[in-house]
């Protein structure tokens, strides 16, 4: 659906709050104590969608990962992020905890979502709840954030926080927020950038509202995973690069998403944006990711 023209003062408002937001993410960033102390990995990851090795990782590092699931090694030398499906099985998941005490965890994976998790908030607050007692009985010291909201919807993670309390008594213990920003609209490209922008201010502005901002929000999907656009044509790698240096360094200087992860390692072709190609080297993405993430790294020296 196409968004309503915004009136010049609402523009001015939106445009106020984001400055202010800034100034309240950078004062908690240079603050001790609180869930600072607790924040994931910082900066650049990856999405594997298929399982990475050291060899391959190695190309672009350093960098933090997450796999569709908790069993496995972890690649030596790289952090990983722990998904929990909401079909887990009990015993596997306490194996998990004891033998990776401290680690992050994701809850779930797009619960928004009809063709991922598909739950509602009461559903997915129930799930959120059986996990974190399990969790917290397990291994005290882990962290733990809900699933990547599909279209980093707010009004959805409102009623994931209102159903747990209508259930529980409380809002859900969260030590981070999660979100996905893709831009699917057909009327859109997939790489506008003001879009991917907007919807990260708004869900950092309903984090403020609810008392949630001096929470970490991670994007733990970003990218353009169409290969096709809505009229059939092929979408054109160069703009796919210029979106990816164009978010990172966005992401990186103004502070609303203290990790971020691209989608995907390598997806065997089943959608756009792979960074290795079939025989573990980079490809035009991956080089491209890899030239992003270096000019930071330059940048902050």
């Amino acid at each position: 659906m196409m968004e309503q023209q915004r009136s010049p003062w609402e523009v001015f408002g939106r445009g106020v709050a984001a400055f202010i937001g800034l100034l309240l993410i950078a004062a908690l960033q240079r603050a001790a104590g609180g869930p600072w102390l607790r924040r994931p990995p910082g900066g650049p990851g990856l999405v594997a969608a298929v399982w990475p090795t050291t060899a391959q990782l190695g190309q672009i590092a350093p960098l933090w990962y997450y796999t569709y699931g908790f069993s496995g090694p972890t690649v030596p030398g790289y952090e990983r992020v722990y998904l929990v499906p909401w079909h887990y099985d009990d015993e596997a998941l306490a194996r998990a905890l004891k033998e990776h005490p401290g680690q992050w965890w994701m809850v779930g994976n797009e619960p928004n979502d009809p063709t991922q998790d598909n739950l509602s908030p009461a559903a997915y607050a129930a799930f959120y709840h059986r996990f974190v007692e399990a969790a917290r009985r397990l291994d005290p010291t882990c962290r733990i954030m809900p699933a990547g909201i599909a279209n980093a919807d707010w009004g959805w993670a409102h009623d994931f926080r209102a159903s747990y309390r209508a259930q529980y008594g409380r809002y859900p213990p969260v030590d981070a927020w999660n979100i996905h920003n893709y831009i699917l609209e057909p009327e859109r490209a997939p790489w506008d950038l003001q879009a991917f922008q907007e919807r990260i201010i708004t869900f950092r502005e309903w984090m403020a509202r609810v008392g949630e901002g001096d929470k970490p929000l991670v994007l733990s999907e970003f990218g353009v995973p169409q290969k096709r656009l809505a009229d059939g044509s092929e979408v054109p790698p160069e703009e796919v690069i210029r979106f990816m240096r164009a978010s990172v360094r966005w992401l990186a200087e103004t502070g609303y998403v203290q990790s971020w992860a691209w989608f995907a390692n390598d997806t065997q072709g089943r959608f756009g944006g792979d960074l290795y190609d079939a025989q573990g080297g980079l490809t035009p993405y991956g080089q491209a990711y890899r030239d992003a993430i270096a000019a930071l790294r330059s940048k902050a020296r």
